[in-house]
């Protein structure tokens, strides 16, 4: 009992493992415990008998536990905002006035819904019933949104009712199922700004500080009514700002941002939004967590081992349902109806539930694929995708859902040796974020039979990076020059200054932190008028990372808490910092397909990596050669650092390490 409470687990939990005569933790266990329990993804792979079942029950047991806790004790996860009737204390988006696919980040200003069908829609906590206000909205995907102002008698649905006016990206205005043109399109990156003028009656947007002209005259019977900001969302991701930050683009003059409203300005949360927090709460079919099984035989395995688990678990006691064919359905929807906290099942009944409607996954917060290699090769792919994406990421009591990062770090190193391989590179400078994330991909090559000893093969490597000894990074430079191995996988300190004539290739596997690094990375490549080819692989997804403040720089850490919170991680968000190096270079970066090949037409057909440009042949101007200059320049100011980086070791301040 003592070995598992050393980890976290709950003694009424541990309890009930030692009656299983789980006496110590197995290594999967010891593994993944913490980091669930920290809030951590975690991708387990582990012969039969190993406790892998045990591993995700036991903190997917005490997380509900404490989530339906909270619930049951009135905390919500965000302090400032309460229900029946008082007074929010901050602007923002009102979990409790939402569509049930409708997510909330936990500082109430990020939002989404991954709903392709249907539109979900939200309005903030307080309104405005006189002056001038501003607030920005920014698109982060390419997905379908309506932005703007609804009175409180409003549809979620913006601009389908009288009571509700909105800015749609297709470039239309709509109020009252009324959808004409306005504007301009927008879609992601693009910055909307809303302008409520109540003095005046009127409502008008701006798209990236550009001014777009008055789009509603306010009826004179809704004068007298608060507005709210709102929006409704189809498969789509935004951010609010109401003030709390610097806005991208300044209000127009006499408008002020929407935090500024004087308190008396603020509006009580209406007896419709009091209903909606009655219906949230009162909702039985929403499960806090879902274990997926690839047969009923497996499935009752786990249910009776979360059953186990959960025995002495009270106070709440949770409630778990079995989900599987050749029971009858009517027992399954009766136990939906009166609530269910866990849910294990196979997905031919499942499918059928969440299809109709009668399990809802708006509350799940814990997606189990248990056997997953099994469900992926019974064909279950398509059923698992839409799962997902029902999926909120961000449950309505503020917690957001982990991503996937052990399976976007896999991804990656699939991706690099992929593009290795379609374009045969011969030579290539393979930037990693972290030195740990160096020596990974230097693991990952071994395995696929290249490595530092493999002369011959595609993926033949060596390391440079500052936990490495001098002489070694300065052997395995001159090795990466004579071409005696074919890549070179650094950090961007270890890079700066690199001057390799005529390489090929770079592969950015994460984007920098700092925007001015990619820069020197794609500097690499592209030198004294020879072509080059840097290919960056970007999660689209954001990343939990390490990021030590701990006094023994993350030796035998396992803090897996959020740095905020006084743990030892962040999250690392390449998305935005794509965005913020296009916005830094001018230009946008092109895309290229999952199978990485460069579309010929961009380059007439007639490029060689590595080889002078064919004079009078091709027309191609991309970023390389607009920054070619630049880069120049920063390689001359760069040899001497590179020099010193040889002789001396390197030691950050920080330690980041990706997990």
């Amino acid at each position: 009992m003592a070995a598992f409470s050393e980890m976290g687990v709950m003694p009424e939990i541990a309890q009930a493992v030692e009656e299983l005569d789980w006496l110590l933790p197995t290594d999967i266990q010891a593994e993944s415990i913490p980091l669930i329990l920290g809030g951590g993804d975690v991708l387990m792979a582990a012969e039969t008998g190993s406790g892998k079942t045990g591993a995700f029950s036991m903190p997917v047991i005490q997380i509900v536990y404490e989530t339906l806790k909270d619930e049951q004790e009135g905390k919500t996860g965000r302090a400032s905002i309460k229900t029946g009737g008082t007074i929010f204390n901050n602007w923002q988006m009102n979990p409790y006035d939402r569509s049930p696919a409708f997510a909330i980040g936990p500082d109430g200003l990020c939002c989404q819904s991954r709903e392709f069908k249907e539109w979900h829609g939200c309005r903030s906590t307080k309104g405005v019933t006189k002056g001038k206000y501003y607030y920005e909205v920014t698109c982060h995907d390419q997905g379908l949104c309506r932005i703007g102002w609804s009175t409180s008698q409003a549809a979620l649905d913006l601009g389908t009712d009288k009571y509700g006016f909105g800015f749609g990206g297709t470039g239309k205005k709509s109020n009252n199922k009324q959808f004409d043109s306005y504007g301009e399109e927008f879609t992601m990156h693009d910055t909307i700004g809303c302008y409520l003028d109540v003095d005046k009656g009127q409502m008008s947007f701006s798209k990236n500080g550009n001014d777009l002209g008055v789009a509603f005259e306010i009826p004179q019977q809704l004068k007298s009514q608060p507005f709210f900001a709102s929006c409704v969302l189809k498969n789509a991701e935004l951010k609010f700002n109401f003030g709390g930050e610097d806005f991208k683009n300044a209000p127009k003059s006499g408008f002020v941002a929407m935090d500024q409203a004087p308190e008396g300005h603020a509006v009580k949360s209406t007896q419709a939004g009091s209903a909606k927090v009655s219906q949230v709460k009162a909702t039985s079919n929403s499960p806090k967590a879902l274990i997926i099984e690839p047969s009923k035989e497996l499935a009752e395995q786990t249910l009776n081992n979360v059953i186990q688990c959960a025995k002495y678990v009270d106070n709440p006691k949770l409630r778990n349902l079995l989900v599987i064919g050749g029971v009858p359905a009517k027992d399954q929807m009766a136990a939906l109806e009166h609530g269910v906290d866990i849910v294990v099942g196979t997905p031919g009944r499942l499918d059928d539930l969440i299809s109709t409607g009668k399990l809802s996954l708006s509350q799940v917060r814990f997606l189990v694929l248990d056997e997953c290699d099994g469900l992926l090769s019974a064909g279950y792919t398509d059923f698992i995708n839409r799962i997902h994406n029902q999926i909120p990421q961000v449950t309505s009591d503020g917690k957001r859902l982990q991503m996937w990062s052990e399976a976007i770090k896999m991804l990656k190193g699939e991706y690099t040796v992929r593009a290795i391989k379609e374009h045969k590179m011969d030579q290539a400078i393979i930037f990693c974020r972290t030195k740990i994330d160096c020596d990974n991909m230097e693991q990952y090559f071994i395995q696929q039979g290249g490595g530092p000893d493999s002369k011959s093969h595609q993926l033949s490597c060596v390391c440079l990076h500052g936990d490495r000894k001098p002489n070694e990074r300065k052997t395995n430079l001159e090795r990466f020059k004579k071409k005696e191995v074919r890549l070179l996988i650094c950090t961007d300190v270890a890079a700066r200054g690199i001057d390799v004539h005529g390489v090929p290739y770079v592969i950015n596997v994460t984007l920098p932190d700092e925007k001015q690094n990619y820069v020197h990375r794609i500097g690499r490549v592209g030198r004294a008028e020879r072509m080059g080819l840097a290919i960056s692989l970007v999660a689209m997804e954001k990343e939990k990372v390490w990021y030590h403040v701990c006094a023994n720089r993350g030796r035998g850490c396992y803090n897996t808490r959020l740095k905020e919170d006084g743990g030892c991680t962040i999250w690392y968000k390449e998305k935005e910092l794509l965005s913020d190096i296009e916005e830094h270079l001018k230009c946008t970066i092109t895309q290229c397909e999952p199978d990485i090949k460069v579309p010929l037409d961009d380059f007439d057909g007639k490029v060689t990596y590595g080889q002078r440009k064919v004079l009078g042949g091709g027309n191609y101007k991309g970023h390389v050669d607009a920054l070619a200059p630049t880069v120049l320049e920063l390689a001359n100011l760069e040899r001497e650092a590179q020099s010193s980086f040889l002789h001396l070791g390197y030691m950050p301040n920080q330690l980041f390490r990706a997990f």
